[in-house]
């Protein structure tokens, strides 16, 4: 392998990686990043209402990426981002050695390293693990155009993948035109959203990719343009979420499916042939989901999450995390109340309320341990109070009519709370969830917000479109 020796220390992320002469570095692609974003702006955004939107919105991703990078390397020293920074570092290292051996190991399609290059990366765990390895090689290409800068690295990571979360909130523009504050702030400022979903890690990749997933299927499905571009990118952002985290797709699939189905039914005029065909198509939707959700574990190495395993899965990944919370500080830990009993179903059963509550409302104010877990005690508040006041000037009844009725508010409701339910029954800390749980909180912050608009069309105070 030519000159290269690495040794254990090399492989040691529990360090800061940031050099001073990034902050130069930094400041050259943030210019470069807002010279293009201005161009675009004024190209294509000039008469739009929402371009007072976009630079805020971007400048929220640029400073969530940095900050991620910031937090992992000057607080946390160490952690997932240093992780994946380090052995994208070292595949690029080895590029300019041997390029010819690099190359496949870059591949999408390569999901593990030749046995020649493990003598020389063995420290590692990221080339064994399919879902991290996918972030590593994401990372080691983008080095390429940074000059392996992990600060600059970071920042781009926000900036590209604001790219998916406009594309989502022009979507939802398009179809409630009058809404654009509300959904603003749903889709482009939420915290934590823009934060953690911003840095180095499986959770920005992820989000983007099922932003983009929907954003395709809509554009397909209910809107029927049927262009290749969005068939190519369904599929990228299917094979991202597929290898980095499909447990979001199991969540997601079914209930865009259903939301599909109650679209297309809608339009139909004729009540005879509309009940018969909401049956037809949504078992051929459902099924459809099972078909894909089944191949895409079963092709991959999270085998973990088929149907057949996914109850035991979730009781090894409780119990695991379980364990790994005894040696986490005692301040980000939560419980759901009671000891779970997984012999018996309705001892699970029973937690799901609670799960779903640590996930949109927690951790509560006077759980907060440190400033970070303080932020996101304070944004679960106004989630919570969010919640508290769309029920009061909605009506409860009226909230559970809509969820009934309105295809968007089915889907997206279902979605939230199967995914709320997941990820606050398995994490088991604090710091864990408040990244877990970033793909719901804009789905269940919509369903409040179209509620409420609803009810105020209804009763003559509001337009839609």
């Amino acid at each position: 392998m030519g000159n290269i020796e690495f040794t254990w220390d090399d492989f040691n992320s529990n360090k800061n990686f940031i050099q001073e002469y990034e902050y130069f570095l930094l400041i050259f692609y943030i210019i470069l990043v807002y010279f293009l974003a201005v161009l675009y702006r004024i190209k294509f955004l000039k008469k739009s209402p929402i371009k007072k939107y976009f630079i805020p919105a971007l400048t929220m991703k640029v400073i969530g990426g940095i900050g991620v990078c910031l937090l992992y390397n000057y607080i946390y020293k160490g952690g997932d981002t240093n992780t994946y920074y380090n052995d994208a570092r070292i595949i690029n290292i080895f590029f300019w050695e041997r390029p010819l051996d690099v190359i496949p190991v870059l591949s999408p399609f390569t999901f593990s390293v030749p046995d020649h290059l493990l003598a020389y990366i063995r420290f590692s765990e990221n080339f064994n693990a399919e879902d991290s390895f996918i972030i590593v090689k994401l990372t080691s290409i983008m080095l390429f155009f940074c000059f392996r800068s992990m600060l600059v690295a970071s920042m781009l990571y926000g900036a590209i993948s604001f790219i998916a979360t406009w594309l989502i909130f022009k979507l939802f523009i398009e179809f409630m035109p009058m809404m654009r504050r509300q959904l603003a702030i749903v889709f482009l400022f939420v915290p934590s959203v823009a934060f953690w979903g911003s840095g180095i890690l499986k959770d920005t990749v992820a989000l983007s990719s099922l932003y983009v997933f929907f954003y395709t299927v809509v554009r397909i499905f209910i809107q029927n343009r049927y262009k290749w571009q969005y068939f190519l990118a369904m599929a990228i952002s299917l094979f991202f979420i597929s290898k980095i985290k499909v447990y979001i797709m199991v969540a997601f699939l079914p209930s865009l499916m259903l939301y599909v189905v109650l679209v297309k039914t809608k339009k139909v005029k004729n009540k005879i042939f509309k009940y018969i065909m909401f049956p037809f198509l949504l078992i051929l939707g459902l099924g459809l989901a099972v078909i894909i959700l089944s191949y895409m574990t079963k092709k991959t190495k999270m085998g973990l999450y088929s149907f057949e395993n996914i109850y035991n899965t979730s009781k090894a990944t409780h119990e695991y995390l379980s364990r790994l919370n005894k040696e986490i500080a005692v301040g980000s830990k939560y419980s759901l109340g009671r000891n779970i009993d997984f012999d018996n179903y309705f001892s699970v059963m029973t937690i799901i309320p609670a799960a779903i509550n640590v996930t949109l409302f927690r951790p509560y104010l006077w759980e907060s341990k440190n400033f970070i877990m303080f932020i996101s005690a304070l944004e679960s508040f106004f989630i919570f109070a969010f919640t508290l006041y769309t029920l009061a000037e909605v009506k409860v009844i009226y909230f559970f009519k809509y969820i009934f009725l309105k295809p968007m508010i089915s889907s997206f409701f279902l979605y939230s709370l199967i995914f709320a339910f997941s990820v606050g029954f398995v994490s088991g800390n604090f710091g864990t969830l408040v990244r877990y749980k970033i793909p719901c909180i804009p789905f269940y912050l919509l369903c409040l917000v179209l509620a409420k608009a609803y009810y105020k069309y209804e009763k003559g105070e509001r337009q839609l479109n």
